[in-house]
């Protein structure tokens, strides 16, 4: 039976036998295959941000440039991590291009789309700004504590540039604060 390598919503890549130079052989799609998923692993890097993959990233390119020994595997589930970003959907159904091409209308069918696009933007940028603050999420939530003892609202948004500009205005606040009040004693 194949090995599972990675599990997509609409593929499922597995260890095939790939040609005599590759012993991770070739990852093929196979969307019926689910029983090796209780075995494998779960990709240690599904679940990063963007920034952090980066980091583990230039970590493996420098390790293997030193000539270190980097595990086929790790190496796999770290670019199928690092690839899924930048899958652009064309064929899944349901995706805007899957849907021109069913005859849509491209502004229909792309527009939603770019308006999701707008708000992952704006959340990614709020993280951006949010670590280069080098605040955690404990220290936001402590800023929102803070604010309510003062009668003050609390509002981390990124639904809109207003609220996205708003919740960077309070990182602000959130990093002098801490700064002067959160010191370690």
């Amino acid at each position: 039976m194949e090995r599972l390598l990675w599990r997509h919503p609409l593929t499922t890549f597995t260890e095939a036998s790939g040609p005599p130079h590759s012993d991770l052989g070739t990852l093929v799609p196979n969307p019926g295959m689910v029983p090796a998923m209780d075995r494998d692993p779960p990709n240690p890097y599904r679940d990063m941000t963007l920034r952090e993959l980066h980091q583990v990233m230039n970590e493996r390119a420098g390790e293997l440039l030193k000539g270190a020994n980097v595990s086929r595997r790790d190496l796999a589930y770290l670019l199928l991590a690092a690839a899924f970003p930048l899958a652009t959907g064309e064929n899944r159904p349901g995706s805007p291009a899957h849907r021109v091409r069913q005859g849509a209308d491209i502004a229909d069918a792309f527009w939603p789309e770019l308006q999701q696009d707008f708000r992952a933007v704006m959340h990614l940028t709020f993280e951006h700004a949010r670590e280069a603050a080098q605040l955690t999420w404990e220290d936001l939530h402590r800023y929102g504590e803070t604010l309510l003892a003062q009668g003050a609202p609390s509002y981390w948004g990124t639904e809109t540039e207003e609220d996205l500009r708003r919740s960077l205005q309070q990182l602000q606040a959130a990093k002098a604060l801490k700064a002067n009040l959160w010191r370690a004693p």
